[in-house]
């Protein structure tokens, strides 16, 4: 009986105990598979999230467990990186394009040539005649070329986004960057085809024949979305530690590469941009441009200025800080690009280099510029591009997205210089708040700190408010009403336009963008809207224009309102611009004050301002000049 009784709780025992086993096995398998469903959502959500193509949605960047940022041991031993080799090679090379020179086509067609420019942007035929290997000039100082830098750096990914690039250009840029390049430090090239008009088969195929599938790869966009979506994409794919965001028409210098990365090796907040030197779109000639910082105008052009009187201080191979990035040309911790989240909101192109400046140097970070980097670019004539996309003022969104997230209360000059033009962009509130919300997270400094600490000399040349002008409008010559000075062709081609003589626009103060010009504050003559100044032209005594130097020199004009002559240069060269009628360009002759060519009006003048040139206006930098004009003051106040 008693045994029987043991035998029944025994058997419940074991069934509570098998019931309960059975129960905690379901708990444990629907667990599991609940757990599994989260992992592979998880998976899916963040492949789909973070795929190259879907730039318009948050990247979830995971920091790799190789990354160079998790490692805590690295080595400080310093090494020479440069290839000497390499260098003492190139150095032999002649021909064509060799060291940077220029190159030239005896009997080309000039009209083939424009021909060929229009389309291309450059001249390709002389593109295809150089070496995709040429050897280019070292203009690092002499203290750059023997300094040394960390053994131990991060790998980088060379990012390219590229649009009906010439073939030549974009291998020679491709090429550039191999060679010069050191192997340990290059873990990728990421070229991203902006879904493009040409084919680049050739392209395929020369990668295969240089066995560069391993460091090279391909993503296509599956339309055109400009270089802004292009980067972006290309950043997805990238598997470096370090991005290097950098034009398709380059040519990088020798080890150009450690002085651009060992200052985010030792803290990834660093964002760094070479020095960039010029190749000429019409001979290919690379030539040296001087050190500086970039800032910005309130057209959101990027602008370039003198070093600070500390940054000259300083040795010549040390990196000093600028203000703003220039966007063809940065290197950026991976890290600290997906922690700024760019702002996937900004289309085509334009004002994206503003944005990532702003990000970086106000959000805890810090941008320098190396002068023992050296990247050549060519600045090609025009930008593939589509003016409005989606019906849409692309630049002007872009610009106003950029000034409502980051101006703050000195959005009012940037819109005050085209009223028109942002009145007619709406940005809403909901667009941006994203982008505000980050601010405010990442806890970044108000605009104030960048005019008041980072770029208090930018409001010197770039004021909140324009300086008055002492004259501005169209330019028409006295007796004949209906001719005024015209910029001959498009406004992007800077050396080669000319100013002529055409018809007036029927404003005359405020004609169209190709009669409007300015006498500035500056004492040079202004092409309105843009960033370029009227100067006398180096291949003749014609005129052209270039970019606004402020340093007067060969762009110092003066205006006499009692003769209505403008003068060229300083009062002792007497030189004044004139009308070379066989040709109906504006020419620079001898003043004649009889003469009628020499006789112009502005739309609209500041009176006082120029009868007081001296009083008004920026510092006469020419001391002989300001010597002049008081002895000229002075005989005219004894007549």
């Amino acid at each position: 009986m008693a045994l029987g009784l043991i035998l029944i709780k025994f058997d419940f025992f074991c069934r509570k105990v098998k019931r309960q086993r059975s129960a905690f096995y379901k708990l444990v398998t629907w667990s599991i598979l609940l757990l599994l469903c989260i992992v592979i959502g998880t998976y899916r959500f963040i492949v789909t999230s973070n795929h190259p193509l879907a730039v318009h949605k948050t990247y979830i960047y995971i920091e790799p467990f190789s990354s160079y940022y998790r490692q805590t041991n690295h080595s400080q031993i310093m090494v020479d990186w440069n290839d000497h080799e390499a260098i003492r090679r190139d150095a032999k090379k002649t021909g064509d394009g060799e060291q940077g020179l220029p190159t030239f086509i005896d009997g080309q067609d000039p009209k083939l040539e424009e021909k060929l420019i229009l389309e291309n942007g450059h001249n390709v035929l002389v593109s295809d005649m150089i070496s995709l290997n040429r050897a280019i000039p070292d203009f690092r100082n002499d203290d750059c070329k023997t300094r040394q830098y960390l053994k131990d750096l991060p790998k980088v990914s060379v990012i390219i986004p590229f649009f009906d690039e010439h073939i030549s250009t974009l291998l020679r840029t491709i090429h550039s960057v191999i060679n010069r390049t050191p192997k340990a430090l290059l873990k990728e090239i990421i070229l991203v085809n902006d879904d493009s008009h040409k084919h680049y088969e050739q392209l395929e195929l020369h990668i295969t024949a240089n066995k560069w599938e391993d460091i090279v790869r391909m993503l296509e966009m599956d339309e055109q979305s400009g270089p802004i979506w292009s980067r972006l994409a290309g950043a997805r794919l990238a598997t470096g530690d370090i991005f290097l965001f950098m034009d398709c028409h380059v040519e990088v210098g020798y080890n150009y590469l450690p002085p651009l990365i060992e200052p985010i090796a030792r803290n990834y907040r660093v964002v760094t941009v070479p020095t960039l030197d010029s190749i000429n779109k019409y001979n290919y000639e690379i030539t040296e441009v001087a050190a500086a910082r970039t800032v910005f105008d309130w057209h959101f052009h990027a602008q370039r200025i003198p070093l600070r009187k500390k940054d000259l201080a300083q040795k010549a191979d040390e990196p000093y800080f600028t203000p703003i990035i220039y966007g063809s040309t940065y290197a950026i911790s991976a890290k600290f690009f997906w922690e700024l989240k760019p702002d996937s909101g900004l289309i085509t192109h334009g004002a994206d280099f503003l944005e990532m400046s702003f990000k970086v140097n106000l959000c805890g970070g810090m941008a320098l510029e190396h002068p023992c980097s050296r990247v050549a670019h060519l600045y090609r004539r025009f930008h593939h591009e589509k003016h409005n996309y989606n019906d849409i003022d692309f630049k002007a969104a872009n610009n106003k997205r950029v000034a409502e997230i980051w101006l703050d209360e000195y959005k009012e000059s940037l819109y005050s210089r085209h009223p028109e033009r942002y009145h007619r962009v709406e940005i809403k509130e909901e667009d941006i708040a994203e982008q505000i919300q980050l601010k405010e997270t990442l806890q970044c400094l108000p605009m104030s700190y960048f005019f008041e600490k980072l770029a208090p000399d930018m409001l010197e040349r770039y004021p909140l408010e324009e300086y008055k002008h002492f004259a501005s409008g169209a330019i028409r010559l006295l007796e004949r009403n209906d001719s005024c000075i015209e910029i001959s062709g498009d406004a992007d081609y800077g050396e080669e336009a000319r100013l002529e003589i055409a018809k007036c626009g029927y404003n005359m103060k405020h004609p169209h963008e190709y009669q409007f010009f300015i006498l500035r504050h500056f004492r040079d003559i202004q092409i309105r809207g843009r960033s370029d100044c009227i100067v006398n032209s180096i291949h003749g005594n014609s005129f052209t224009y270039r970019h606004c130097h402020y340093n007067q020199a060969d762009q110092y004009f003066r205006y006499n309102i009692d003769t209505h002559q403008i003068y060229w240069g300083p009062k002792r060269n007497n030189m004044c611009l004139d009308v070379d009628e066989e040709n109906n360009i504006i020419i620079t002759n001898v003043c004649d004050s009889k003469k009628a060519l020499q006789k112009f009006v502005f739309g609209s003048i500041h009176l006082s301002m120029l009868k007081d040139w001296l009083g008004n206006g920026a510092k006469i930098l020419d001391e002989k000049e300001i010597e002049d004009l008081k002895n000229e003051a002075k005989h005219k106040s004894h007549h």
